[in-house]
């Protein structure tokens, strides 16, 4: 890997870091936001373990339909937001300085750019320049998204007059939900269930659905912070 493709690699990351950070009116201690990210970058180990335990299970469905469902609502999508949720939950949230509902945003986006990052270090190691910049506008601001999600479920449990278990659950499912969303469709190109050279016309359907859901997730993410950041009051 050549340095300016490490920096492709990286920039995708703190470009989302510094946008969502900037959107806290009264930002986190920097060691904490680092020790968050840390902890998403130290996620990958256990993510990996996971992700390779329940594939194991999945294998004997190659080449079926039911193949890339589960690989990208279980397996990643449980094992990757799972983790993500516990760096949330018993991290940040135990902090004196998560005291109002823009942190749970914050914080959720930063752990889950740390597991981004490296993630995508690790995809541009082996596919180089080109999937810096296809990953730049696809998994990494849907990483990041997810997390505000999580975030803002969260926050309204932790927050709110009542703390129903519903809105707890939806902090780690929603993301979870949203993130098979975003994997099945590149996951049925590699488990060979779409073929774009045969299905051309469902090829280009199932993008053009996929283009468009990578637009709403981040759109969501950026409304969520702009509605977290409005009820930010003055201190």
């Amino acid at each position: 890997m050549t340095g300016l493709t490490f920096l492709a690699a990286l920039l995708p990351s703190a470009l989302l870091l510094i946008y969502f950070i900037k959107k806290d009116r009264f930002p986190e201690p920097t060691h904490l936001l680092v020790k968050t990210f840390l902890f998403g970058v130290v996620s990958v180990v256990p993510i990996v373990i996971l992700e390779n335990c329940i594939l194991t299970a999945v294998l004997p469905l190659s080449g079926t339909a039911l193949k890339p469902l589960l690989t990208a609502f279980i397996v990643a999508g449980f094992s990757e937001e799972l983790f993500k949720f516990l760096i949330l939950h018993f991290f940040c949230a135990k902090k004196r300085d998560f005291d109002e509902p823009m942190d749970a945003v914050v914080y959720g986006v930063v752990a889950s750019l740390g597991f981004a990052c490296l993630e995508n270090v690790l995809y541009v190691m082996n596919g180089g320049m080109w999937v810096a910049v296809v990953r730049s506008i696809t998994a990494v601001p849907a990483h990041a998204a997810m997390g505000a999600l999580m975030g803002y479920f969260y926050a309204r449990q932790h927050f709110g007059e009542a703390r129903r278990a519903r809105l707890m659950s939806k902090a780690l499912w929603v993301p979870i939900l949203a993130h098979g969303i975003y994997d099945v469709f590149p996951m049925c190109i590699s488990d060979g269930v779409v073929h774009p050279t045969e299905d051309v016309a469902l090829t280009l359907i199932l993008m053009s659905a996929w283009v468009a859901f990578i637009v709403w997730l981040f759109w969501s993410a950026v409304a969520i912070s702009n509605e977290m950041r409005n009820t930010q009051s003055a201190r």
